[in-house]
């Protein structure tokens, strides 16, 4: 079955992509690379926000899709999806030597559910708040 992998984001020392700003929370989001190469980003609760850029114009993220063009800010740090996922390729190229990567069995559903989501610390899977 195809594996999904998750990359935490924030200022932890622990964190899969570590980003420097004092406006970025130690977990401030996860990036999820579903079994079909989507991107969901989840804001982790952070203090400073998670959203898109468009221009001048913020949204606001908590969860959802995101596209490898897409601007985003973590706080007040700029980055993009593809700078991400640049950071991603050097973490793999350097052999998987890093604290924290998870890969998980894709679940028998292709799609994550909808509404406010979160990890099971055991299993690794994506499931519904409501669950």
């Amino acid at each position: 079955m195809p594996k999904i992998s998750a990359y935490s984001i924030g200022r932890s020392a622990e964190s899969d992509i570590r980003l420097e700003d004092s406006t970025i929370s130690r977990n401030h989001a996860e990036l999820v690379i579903t079994a079909d190469d989507k991107y969901y980003l989840t804001d982790c609760g952070s203090s400073g926000g998670t959203y898109s850029l468009q221009g001048n114009q913020k949204t606001a993220i908590k969860q959802g899709f995101v596209d490898q063009v897409d601007n985003l800010c973590f706080g007040e740090y700029h980055t993009s999806v593809q700078q991400l996922i640049s950071k991603i390729a050097d973490l793999v190229n350097i052999g998987n030597a890093y604290k924290g990567k998870q890969f998980v069995e894709a679940s028998p559903q292709d799609e994550l559910p909808e509404g406010p989501v979160h990890r099971d610390p055991v299993s690794g899977e994506i499931v519904s708040d409501d669950s």
